[in-house]
């Protein structure tokens, strides 16, 4: 071999000589092979997550919250002539957690208080905990002056504070995670609608109706 080279030398002509290619080909497709091996654990990891999900779904299917507006107090309620509405406004909500196994972690509560389509109020709550099988309670206020955008709202208002009752809505965004022991589910977000007939403050027909505990419609876990 050194003998042919020498002489291809000699002679003043190139000399081909061949390459051991093995190591630059294993470098070229290190890579890529450490791609499908991330691809493929990925893959595999999120089907065994999958499949755990759907079996604590199916063998703990979750009962949907019961939500009640147990008491609520509207001590002012009066709407100017350049639609802005001034309110002193309260409530308490009860919410059950029907579940034996699975406690609630509420990461999110927005709460909103709606009047027709104008929303005039809202509180963000802190993080809440609820055990199994428990109630718990909130208390939100609110308080101040909103500016009503809704053309109709004058008419409605009349109409209702002639008629002894208004009709105010809530609207709570939760952002929700199932727990039991150690493990918590996937974040569900339901929220609560609810619609209250309040009795108008300082009126005899308001004071005779007052408020009746009002059951409110709770999306399902899904």
């Amino acid at each position: 071999m050194v003998e042919s080279k020498q002489e291809a030398i000699s002679n003043g002509k190139a000399a081909f000589i061949p390459r051991n290619n093995t190591t630059r080909t294993k470098l070229q497709w290190q890579p890529y092979s450490l791609l499908c091996m991330a691809c493929k654990t990925l893959t595999t990891t999120f089907i065994i997550l999958s499949i755990m999900a759907l079996i604590f779904w199916l063998v703990f299917l979750p009962e949907d919250l019961k939500v009640h507006v147990e008491s609520a107090s509207l001590t002012r309620f009066e709407l100017s002539q350049n639609h802005t509405l001034y309110y002193n406004f309260s409530f308490q909500m009860s919410l059950r957690n029907p579940n034996k196994k699975l406690g609630i972690h509420y990461k999110h509560i927005q709460v909103n208080a709606l009047y027709g389509d104008s929303r005039f109020g809202f509180q963000v709550l802190s993080k809440l905990h609820q055990s199994h099988k428990s109630t718990m309670m909130i208390s939100p206020v609110f308080r101040g002056q909103a500016l009503l955008i809704v053309n109709s709202s004058m008419d409605t208002f009349a109409r209702e504070k002639e008629k002894g009752f208004f009709y105010i809505g809530l609207k709570l965004y939760t952002k929700i995670k199932l727990k039991m022991l150690v493990f918590n589910s996937i974040e569900y977000r339901p929220d609560i609608d609810c619609y209250l007939r309040l009795p108008v403050p300082g009126t005899v027909t308001g004071a005779a109706g007052g408020f009746m505990r009002t059951r409110c419609d709770a999306q399902g876990f899904s």
